[in-house]
């Protein structure tokens, strides 16, 4: 699999993607049936596939398949896991006795080490190389570098 991440308005060709995102019916005033926004400009995850595209808004609380004509008739899926009331409102209820967060450690602890790799990618204008295993840029010194820090004395991991 290949992951290209884009951080912002620094994506390339950024307007012609938006421009094919709102001929494939997706614009700002998008609402779904419950008349939330179904387009965030400051926020969001687009996953572009040989058949369409998938948009998340931020925190992927609505998900919309493209070209939305294409896809009109998709039944949503049946709910197999409870919906969320938060991710702040898990964190409490989870710190109160209640059920485990719906992204405890296992899970939240590897998706935030991925998004973190993204920020450092965005810093170097190269073509980075990851092992996972290792938990090291293989190809960029420096960009390996920028993954670590030193701590104060004291306040080691």
């Amino acid at each position: 699999m290949q992951l290209t991440w884009y951080q912002g308005a620094r994506a390339p060709g950024l307007r012609e993607l938006m421009e094919r995102i709102h001929r494939h019916g997706l614009r700002k005033s998008s609402t779904d049936a419950r008349g939330r926004s179904l387009f965030t400009e400051h926020a969001g995850c687009l996953l572009v596939g040989t058949e369409g595209m998938l948009y998340a808004i931020a925190h992927n609380t609505s998900i919309t398949l493209l070209p939305r004509d294409k896809f009109a008739d998709l039944k949503e899926p049946p709910r197999r896991l409870p919906r969320s009331r938060g991710h702040e409102r898990e964190w409490i209820d989870a710190c109160k006795g209640g059920p485990p967060a719906m992204s405890n450690f296992n899970y939240g602890g590897p998706l935030t080490e991925f998004l973190l790799l993204g920020n450092v990618a965005t810093l170097f204008d190269a073509e980075l190389e990851f092992d996972p295993l290792a938990g090291r840029i293989t190809n960029h010194a420096e960009a390996d570098r920028a993954l670590r820090r030193e701590y104060r004395p004291g306040w080691s991991l």
